[in-house]
């Protein structure tokens, strides 16, 4: 998220009201040597000059094609700022637009679409039959967007992104799996969950001991489905250690590594978990090589996501 330099406060309280609200689309467009976002005919504000920099030029070449180069712009009050990390300093209402970065893909729920830096953050527009058929080419090849679940731990929810098996890193594996969201409907570092699941103990791990176990690969510990978190006081090996098991009980895919199970057990002691993520063998349906949990002290399901008000 980038804050915008020179917005004016009766601009953005036209365009997003006493309370701000998220406005999409927005255009980026050059405005000299630098870049200014707006909504429709309104400018919202002005890019900070080093990013505009970095910027400027993607938005000349699009704006000679004919195109429009669209964003999304939350207009909010400083103390819900996102760029500012929670900054209280006034009260009138800043504008942040979010910018694409080549590593991490936006995915926007009120468009249910999802797009990645640059091209597929171009909702283009031509006249001509040639720039037509160039843009006709370019949507084929876009990906289809991700489904959005509301994914349940007690009382709190959090949004997610249902991604299918993908090869990343050398290609030597490829992985499937729930990517958690932020309240702006950002994907968080893969890893992290939101403040507000943090702070009622949800945690992602990783299990240990995967590949050791035969019953690892099991439909039973497919991404989204319930596992029990069992402690093993008789173990011989660590009488502290917590096995992953199915929810059955029957079945085992591993451990919570022991930094985890201590934690746990400091914590009063958690029962369950969802399978949030799963790592194979690219191209092999049955060698599921680990699996990474969410782990709460409350109960966590996964349901459909109702749709989103653009309002």
């Amino acid at each position: 998220m980038v804050r915008l330099n020179r917005a004016d406060p009766e601009m953005l309280l036209a365009a997003a009201g006493p309370k701000g609200r998220e406005l999409a689309p927005t255009d980026l467009r050059t405005e000299g040597d630098g870049v200014a976002v707006y909504s429709g005919e309104t400018c919202l504000g002005r890019l900070p000059a080093e990013v505009a920099e970095r910027f400027a030029p993607l938005v000349r070449d699009h704006e000679a094609r004919g195109w429009r180069l669209v964003t999304w712009t939350d207009v909010v009050r400083p103390e819900m700022s996102v760029a500012e990390g929670g900054s209280r300093g006034g009260s009138a209402l800043v504008a942040e637009v979010r910018l694409p970065t080549e590593r991490e893909p936006l995915f926007a729920d009120s468009y249910d679409a999802s797009f990645a830096f640059p091209r597929k953050l171009v909702m283009a527009r031509r006249d001509t039959p040639e720039g037509k058929a160039e843009h006709e080419a370019w949507a084929a090849s876009v990906p289809p967007p991700k489904e959005t679940v509301i994914v349940r731990v007690g009382e709190v929810t959090a949004r997610a992104s249902r991604c299918p098996w993908e090869v990343f890193g050398d290609g030597t594996i490829e992985s499937r799996g729930l990517r958690l969201k932020d309240k702006m409907s950002v994907w968080l570092p893969f890893g992290e969950v939101a403040d507000d699941l943090e702070a009622i103990g949800a945690r992602f791990v990783e299990v240990a001991g995967v590949t050791h176990h035969p019953d690892h690969d099991a439909p039973a510990f497919a991404t989204e489905q319930p596992v029990l978190l069992v402690p093993e006081p008789h173990n011989e090996r660590d009488p502290n250690a917590i096995a992953v098991r199915s929810a059955d009980g029957r079945l085992i895919a591993g451990y919570l590594p022991r930094e985890v199970a201590s934690w746990c057990r400091r914590r009063g002691g958690y029962a369950a978990g969802l399978v949030l993520w799963e790592y194979r063998n690219p191209g092999r349906t049955a060698d599921r090589t680990g699996l990474r949990l969410l782990i709460a002290p409350a109960p966590i399901t996964v349901e459909p996501a109702p749709p989103r008000s653009r309002s």
